[in-house]
């Protein structure tokens, strides 16, 4: 039998182990909530990468400061995250 990464080292019988089958239950069900946001980050900036180029087109100035914001943005993002994953 395989158990994964987060799964609690000993087989759950009863007393104190089903306690903490519940603790685990509910910090994957936790987690599966809060990498739900974290990945669809990117999917919500990164649209507005070209869009700041089309609409700041005729302000080169602006434009680059906006879309370098953008790129710190996503970078900062990934920091978080990797910041957050405890395998790194």
């Amino acid at each position: 039998e395989t158990q994964s990464a987060m799964a609690p080292a000993t087989p759950v019988t009863g007393g104190a182990d089903a306690a903490n089958s519940n603790r685990w239950d509910e910090l994957n069900k936790t987690r599966r909530e809060q990498s739900m946001y974290k990945f669809l980050f990117p999917l919500l900036y990164a649209p507005a990468l070209p869009l700041i180029r089309i609409a700041l087109r005729n302000h080169p100035q602006m434009r680059n400061r906006a879309f370098g914001a953008g790129i710190a943005v996503g970078l900062a993002h990934a920091g978080y995250v990797m910041g957050q994953d405890s395998s790194v």
